[in-house]
């Protein structure tokens, strides 16, 4: 018993940036996830995380500082609770540059032009933006 109270007192307590919480609902919203996974080829066997859940992790880590590099997407996420926030059980370490370096090559290799249209016309519709101009 000691040993588990051990545990849970050197245990580092999850943080909820209140900015990434609103951005990872909008997120949510649009469908972004599900658009990515759809369109991506992947096997969940081989992914601790889904090519969407990842790309959602890349957008979310720009609420914390927009100048750092891809390479550090697992320091800009470190403390954060992953698991609210991608809906997924994100082990430890599987948010990181390589992984995300692969969802990304699989993106680009599905239409990315596609998800692109697909998530803009969701935001539109769910958030009721005129588009009674085009650029």
């Amino acid at each position: 018993m000691a040993q588990l109270e051990l545990g849970k007192a050197n245990e580092k307590k999850k943080a909820l940036p209140l900015v990434m919480a609103l951005g990872s609902m909008i997120v949510d919203e649009i469908g972004l996830v599900d658009a990515i996974n759809e369109s991506a080829q992947w096997d969940r066997a081989h992914w601790q995380l889904s090519p969407g859940a990842l790309a959602k992790s890349i957008v979310l880590s720009t609420f914390s500082d927009m100048r750092a590099p891809l390479s550090s997407l697992a320091e800009r996420l470190e403390g954060c609770d992953l698991e609210y926030m991608l809906g997924e059980s994100a082990a430890d370490g599987s948010v990181n540059s390589f992984n995300a370096g692969r969802a990304l090559e699989r993106i680009g290799q599905a239409d990315p032009d596609a998800v692109y249209t697909s998530l803009a016309l969701s935001a539109v519709v769910k958030y009721s933006i005129p588009i009674t101009r085009s650029h």
